[in-house]
């Protein structure tokens, strides 16, 4: 796995990834947040983003140019991710269990086919 950060960092599970993901969801929820709001609470919501903002600038600018541009193209689409998390807690666990046996034979190269009744 190439390094991440250019001064020396690896991260093989992908932790930095999530944890931007993350950060970028949450700082998009603020972002709507904020225009149903005025005054302090506009503000707090305001600071928010910002700080957000600092640590993804913070980690983004310590990136090497080839882990930049992956990083640009994987958060276009962090709603994703909240979206499959939000389906996935109405399911039950077996059901859970299904999706991520899924998700590991699709990461892995695998063709699924999907057979209806």
């Amino acid at each position: 796995m190439p390094e991440i950060i250019k001064e020396t960092f690896k991260d093989t599970s992908y932790n930095l990834a999530k944890a931007l993901h993350f950060a970028n969801v949450s700082r998009q929820y603020f972002d709507l947040l904020k225009i149903g709001s005025s005054g302090e609470t506009k503000n707090l919501f305001n600071q928010s983003i910002m700080r957000l903002d600092w640590v993804y600038h913070n980690i983004y600018d310590r990136l090497s140019q080839n882990s930049r541009d992956i990083l640009k193209k994987e958060m276009a689409d962090s709603l994703v991710f909240d979206e499959i998390i939000s389906r996935l807690v109405l399911l039950e666990p077996q059901q859970r269990s299904a999706v991520e046996d899924i998700i590991t034979q699709l990461s892995k190269g695998e063709t699924i086919e999907f057979v209806q009744k």
